[in-house]
């Protein structure tokens, strides 16, 4: 069974699969990734059909972001194309 969990910043992958970014950790004896390729590990988990316990702690939620700064027309454009 595949352990993931948060570990300062990354994803520590515990278990015997190998997944997209996770490098060899000898300090804590498993595979370890960025954080910000936590939603690809998944993917990549998922799809291939491994079994895996999602550890892993939700976002503290946060407020909306807002702001007074007028946009110039192409950086609109670029936030409207997510």
């Amino acid at each position: 069974m595949i352990n993931l969990k948060f570990d300062r910043g990354s994803i520590l992958i515990e278990g015997q699969a190998r997944t997209p970014y996770g490098k060899w950790d000898p300090r804590v004896g498993c595979f370890r990734s960025m954080a910000l390729n936590y939603p690809d590990i998944i993917n990549y988990l998922k799809n291939s059909h491994i079994h895996f316990n999602d550890l892993v702690p939700s976002p503290v939620p946060i407020s909306k972001l807002t702001s007074k700064v007028k946009l110039r027309p192409y950086q609109k454009a670029a936030l409207e194309l997510k």
